[in-house]
């Protein structure tokens, strides 16, 4: 039996006969909640909408899981963001649920920050090096700009820095070093999360996702390039995202830069992002109804996989795909095509391998072999152990398998 914590049982109880000839079972405290332990349970078989009364066709995503917070908060949420047509981008306004004007002045925080990591960084040249990097890249992109003093003076409403450090990532050799800007830091019991509200999750199902993944002959999958930095931000929104830098020149004044579009470490970033990605789609579905379809159904964040049963009706589709998200400011990095052997169509971040039929990509968190069109589950190293059937449970359910492949053998 699984249960949680209840106020009307104590440690153990009786259970009486009626219940299933159950008898004396013990309580066992879970850790985490019983409606995710069911929610994983029920991966795949679960009917939605669960009511089945919804046949109008005009619910807003996700109306049948919200809550009735969320679904003010997506509401919040879709009516601040509009698009620039001069720019071709998506603009977001944030959800206050509390006046950011309550905001205080942090900057003397964040300088203490900035020494701090200035401090670290300069026992490792070389994640200083991609860290500098990485900031002038934002500024290249426009994600970033520099704010002068005397805008900073004149300017008028509030003025809030969120901090910066590095997190290391050794398996990556393109970022070892990648730069999280805290939004959640806190300063005189404010912080810039606390501020906003986050919205609903707007994920595709997993399970589904990938079961169409692998439901045509020819499968593909494209990568959103910087899909949060492709939404921009208005004023307010820029000044209460300020960071300091100054190039790790320890003996100048720090420059302040301040974010132009959507920051990576905000509560509601996920949920514009993805309310935005799903708008582009619906604003072309009477141009590209297939495209637009997938668009809606098969993403997940910023990856879009899909399958056809033909190679030149999968090549159409991803030219579709990119006529709805370019001129709305999203690029696709990549596609990578099974089974392709075209050379616009591999995999930027795969290095050449002795053998390429053993050549992977990463799909969702699955293992995927793009030239066989395969799936494929990676076992690391396991200490030597007695072969039991414990050991050798736990071995397999450390394997990440979200659509179930394994269950056979289990």
């Amino acid at each position: 039996m699984v249960t949680g914590s209840c106020p009307l049982v104590k440690k153990s109880t009786t259970i009486s006969e009626s219940c299933l000839q159950v008898r004396n079972a013990m309580v066992m405290h879970a850790t985490g909640t019983i409606e995710s332990f069911f929610e994983m349970e029920s991966l795949g078989v679960m009917c939605e909408p669960r009511c089945g009364g919804c046949k109008c066709g005009r619910c807003q995503p996700g109306a049948k899981d919200m809550s009735l917070q969320e679904e003010r908060e997506y509401q919040m949420i879709e009516e601040g963001l509009s698009f620039d047509k001069a720019k071709g981008r998506w603009i977001a306004k944030y959800p206050w649920v509390v006046p950011p004007e309550k905001l205080p002045n942090n900057r003397c925080v964040a300088l203490a920050i900035l020494r701090s990591t200035e401090k670290r960084l300069a026992k490792d040249p070389e994640h200083a090096i991609v860290y500098n990097e990485q900031i002038e890249d934002m500024v290249r992109r426009k994600a970033a700009r520099m704010v002068s003093d005397r805008e900073l003076n004149e300017y008028k409403g509030p003025q809030f820095y969120i901090s910066h450090f590095e997190v290391l990532n050794p398996k990556s050799k393109s970022t070892p070093c990648r730069i999280v800007y805290n939004s959640s830091s806190r300063y005189q019991g404010h912080s810039l999360n606390d501020h906003l509200a986050k919205g609903p999750s707007m994920l595709n199902r997993l399970f589904g996702v990938l079961m169409r993944f692998r439901e045509g002959k020819h499968g593909f999958i494209g990568d959103i390039s910087k899909m949060y930095h492709s939404i921009d931000i208005p004023l307010l929104e820029q000044m209460t995202h300020l960071f300091l830098w100054r190039n790790l020149q320890t003996d100048t004044h720090p420059q302040t830069y301040a974010m132009t579009a959507v920051n990576m470490g905000d509560r509601p970033s996920a949920t514009i992002a993805q309310v935005a990605l799903r708008k582009s789609a619906e604003e072309s579905a009477q141009e590209f109804p297939e495209a637009s379809e997938l668009l809606i159904n098969n993403h997940y964040m910023d990856d879009i996989p899909g399958s056809t049963d033909s190679e030149q009706h999968g090549a159409q589709l991803r030219d579709d795909i990119e006529a709805i998200l370019t001129p709305r400011g999203f690029t696709i990095k990549e596609w990578v095509c099974g089974g392709s052997e075209r050379e616009d169509e591999i995999p930027l971040n795969i290095e050449a391998k002795p053998d390429e039929q053993q050549i992977t990509e990463g799909v969702l968190g699955v293992k995927w072999n793009p030239r066989l069109d395969i799936l494929k589950f990676e076992v690391g190293q396991q200490k030597e152990k007695a072969i039991t059937k414990r050991n050798i449970l736990s071995v397999m359910n450390a394997i990440y398998d979200p659509i179930g492949l394994l269950t056979p053998s289990l």
